[in-house]
């Protein structure tokens, strides 16, 4: 995810908030039944004025729809969320973060995500 492109390319900023310009994510599909799967996760953001922010966790993921997530920051600040996945095609996933620590975040509480899945071709 790339944020504030614009903001992100201009030489002078006009604020002098820490602004987050780039977060990249990973996480791999551990399947424990044929209705459950779990999603270890790892997140990192990047910020123009600050340290990076580290995201460690997981998400359970029930019959391909409903998933719920727990994620650790390094800043000490916790993080839960919930999301729903449309087809394979999508999800949309909404986040509450604690920021009971001083964070260098942009002090924002509440996250509102989408993905969308890409397929690749499937070699036998």
């Amino acid at each position: 995810s790339f944020y504030r492109i614009k903001e992100n390319f201009r030489i002078k900023s006009d604020g002098s908030a820490n602004l987050a310009y780039m977060q990249l994510g990973g996480s791999y599909d551990v399947s424990l039944n044929d209705k459950l799967l779990m999603k270890p996760l790892a997140m990192l953001r990047l910020y123009r004025g600050t340290d990076a922010v580290a995201d460690f966790g997981t998400q359970f993921e029930f019959n391909k729809l409903v998933n719920t997530m727990l994620l650790y920051q390094t800043t000490g600040n916790i993080r839960v969320g919930a999301g729903l996945g449309f087809k394979g095609i999508a999800d949309v996933n909404f986040f509450y973060n604690t920021n009971t620590k001083v964070a260098n975040v942009a002090s924002q509480q509440y996250e509102l995500g989408l993905s969308f899945h890409l397929k690749g071709k499937k070699q036998d």
